[in-house]
């Protein structure tokens, strides 16, 4: 799988000598890279929970949270977040660590173009699934959309919420690529639980799924920065094009299979 045109990347390393060596050697062809820098690990891990990014790479020996805390953090708020770890430490108990935490890979400084072109290869090989939120206070209406994105061939990980306040603590706790909402749901409604998930994250894809299709409602969903609606029940056919939509706009991770329509 070719890599995007654009590739987001996190580096943190606490020599600002060995970042700039690495930004030197990251090149690809047809590849446009965009490098987020950071220095220690605490702010590491708040960069890429402002931002996801298609590849990280971590020193394992920075002040604050080391290099293997952040990996286990970041992965932790995306368990499909792509990671390599980079240190001067050659021992095993290092890599396997890192490896343990989830890490793609262990790569030695001085890091080569050599090395750095390895894990570009790499990059290209790998698929990874879209992270879906599906939130409704019927289990059936979870299932059923959860159906109708496997019915689409779409290599996706659902999970399911039974209320709005559910879906904001997931959102919380966790990375996902689209969010559906159902507009009626207990303790928080899905209008409420939208306003709160666009306010930890802004490029957040979220769908109202509703059976109310009155112009109130939808301006309401449309002026807090709902991106689609999508009405009760799903049918199949309306599913795909919001699916189409949610493809076109959003942001395309390496990973991510073209499924538009």
């Amino acid at each position: 799988m070719k890599l995007p045109a654009k590739v987001k990347v996190l580096l943190a390393d606490d020599s600002r000598a060995m970042r700039a060596l690495i930004k030197g050697n990251l090149v690809w062809p047809g590849t446009n890279f965009q490098i987020t820098e950071a220095d220690n690990g605490t702010d590491a891990l708040a960069a890429y929970r402002a931002q996801r990014h298609d590849l990280v790479l971590l020193d394992i020996h920075m002040p604050g949270l080391d290099g293997l805390q952040t990996l286990h953090a970041i992965r932790s708020y995306d368990p499909c977040a792509l990671v390599f770890m980079i240190s001067s430490d050659t021992s095993a108990a290092a890599s396997g660590t890192a490896q343990d935490y989830g890490a793609l890979g262990f790569v030695t400084k001085p890091i080569s173009g050599a090395s750095l072109n390895r894990i570009m290869s790499t990059l290209e090989e790998i698929r990874r699934p879209f992270a879906v939120l599906t939130a409704d206070d019927s289990r059936t209406g979870q299932a059923l959309l959860k159906r109708g994105l496997d019915l689409l061939g779409v290599e996706s990980m659902v999970t399911g919420a039974d209320d709005g306040r559910m879906a904001v603590e997931a959102c919380n706790r966790e990375y996902f690529d689209i969010v559906f909402l159902d507009v009626h749901m207990p303790d928080m409604t899905g209008i409420q639980a939208l306003k709160a998930i666009k306010a930890l994250r802004r490029d957040a894809y979220v769908v109202m799924v509703t059976s109310d299709a009155s112009m109130d409602t939808v301006r309401d969903a449309r002026s807090l920065g709902a991106d689609d609606y999508l009405l009760k029940p799903v049918q199949q056919p309306n599913l795909k094009k919001v699916w189409s939509r949610f493809r076109v706009m959003a942001p395309q991770y390496v990973g991510h299979g073209q499924t538009i329509f």
